[in-house]
């Protein structure tokens, strides 16, 4: 027996409410035709997907692993009818789009403006996470591409780099070292910094590439979760910190941080887009693509 398209729906709406009967009524069946679905597929598997013996009923390791199978497949699925949709009428369509912070808060506004302005009709959603995040709603299809800083291509996934982003040393205009020229990074060991928590992605990678040049030992004063936290602590003057290039500029032009003058090889990651080996592009997010691209090019 293969398990029919249409189970996977049923047992996503069955793991959403966690009971048969609400499960049951939604789908507009009865809750034994349901029940009974279940216990065919669980049979033909020769595994338990759920215990019905807790309420609200519990996956088992079996189900929980055969949900992510379900998501991901009915992820596909829609992408396929959304692809044949938009062959059939020749209209802009719909893109998915997934950004890591960075990107989303600071790049994608402008993006999604040129986006919006050529194809008024686009129906455009962006899914702001960090960079593991996105890459996980990649490859599930959860969305049509994906758009992340990073140093090296995800497990799993094509890569292509788009641009080349600096990784920015910035103060407080008030801190001694934004009148300082030429400052080597051996300077920066007992300085201040203001980074983000440990288990950030981009903390992390700012950590590496440190480490790459030599620096290890150096004070973090205050740890924080985003971005705009980040620039307000470097702008009291608790710290310096390193941050993308297009995340500061408004604020270097506009004299609220500093652009320090550090003497070493800049940091440079990727802004890479990344997409699954195999997925079904309409032409609307082939477009997308090439904006997103041309955009960036032209920065």
């Amino acid at each position: 027996m293969d398990i029919p398209t249409h189970f996977l729906r049923s047992f996503l709406v069955l793991c959403e409410h966690k009971s048969f009967t609400k499960a049951a009524k939604e789908l507009g069946k009865s809750q034994s035709a349901l029940s009974i679905q279940v216990a065919q597929v669980e049979t033909h598997l020769q595994l338990k997907l759920v215990d019905r013996t807790e309420r609200p009923l519990r996956l088992t390791e079996a189900g929980t692993a055969f949900l992510a199978f379900a998501k991901e497949m009915n992820n596909r699925m829609e992408e396929l009818h959304r692809f044949l949709r938009e062959l059939a009428s020749g209209s802009a369509g719909a893109v998915k789009v997934g950004a890591s912070t960075s990107i989303g808060t600071y790049l994608f506004p402008q993006i999604a403006s040129v986006m919006l302005s050529k194809a008024p009709q686009l129906k455009l959603e962006v899914i702001i996470q960090g960079r593991a995040l996105i890459c996980e709603a990649v490859r599930r299809a959860e969305v049509d591409f994906g758009l992340i800083l990073t140093e090296r291509k995800p497990e799993g996934l094509i890569g292509q780099t788009l641009k080349a982003e600096t990784l920015c040393f910035v103060s407080s205009p008030k801190n001694s070292l934004a009148r300082t020229r030429h400052i080597s990074l051996n300077q920066l060991c007992s300085v201040p910094f203001v980074a983000g928590p440990r288990s950030s992605e981009f903390a992390m990678m700012v950590e590496r590439s440190l480490e790459a040049h030599g620096l290890y030992n150096y004070p973090i004063r205050l740890r924080i979760s985003n971005y705009e936290g980040i620039k307000e602590a470097i702008r009291a003057n608790i710290g310096i910190g390193i941050l993308p290039k297009f995340t500061v500029e408004r604020e270097v032009k506009e004299k609220i941080l500093t652009k320090l003058d550090i003497n070493y090889s800049p940091f440079v990651v990727s802004l890479m887009l990344i997409e699954r080996p195999v997925s079904s592009l309409t032409p609307t997010i082939r477009a997308a693509k090439h904006q997103i691209e041309m955009y960036l090019n032209n920065m």
